[in-house]
């Protein structure tokens, strides 16, 4: 990379030649793992299957959990979703679950969710969820 000087520069004075900086990634702010993701495992029981869910179900996570209930039902009679380590519902988590009753009853699959957040309780009144959502204890 050749340098040409200016025709206004003085004579005798050449400008520091720029050595090449190291390409600099785009800041990002860091992913907050613990509210973002959901986890969702499976186990058959008696009754059934159980499915737990731990992060929160929101906009972000509501697909991949219909897809995983779309699954479940499927294969089982009964489905038990379990939202014992959920701590956050947004309004779309809440239209998954609703969305969910609707996925067993066309597979022939009864779901019923349990261990469902006193917050989250509170919101599904509230939207008159509690005629759609099964709730167990």
């Amino acid at each position: 990379m050749e340098i040409t000087p200016s025709p206004l520069a003085k004579p005798g004075l050449m400008r520091p030649v720029a050595e090449p900086r190291p390409e600099v990634a785009p800041w990002r702010r860091p992913r907050q793992r613990s509210g973002r993701e959901l986890a969702m495992e499976s186990s058959a029981e008696a009754q059934g299957t159980r499915m737990r869910l731990a992060g929160s179900l929101t906009a972000r996570t509501s697909m991949p959990f219909k897809q995983a209930v779309a699954t479940l039902a499927q294969q089982a009679r009964f489905l038990l979703i379990d939202l014992k380590e959920v701590p956050h519902l947004d309004p779309t988590g809440l239209a998954a679950l609703a969305e969910a009753m609707e996925i067993g009853r066309r597979q022939g699959c009864r779901v019923v969710v349990t261990n469902v957040p006193q917050g989250a309780r509170r919101l599904i009144a509230q939207a008159s969820l509690h005629k759609v959502i099964e709730l167990g204890e």
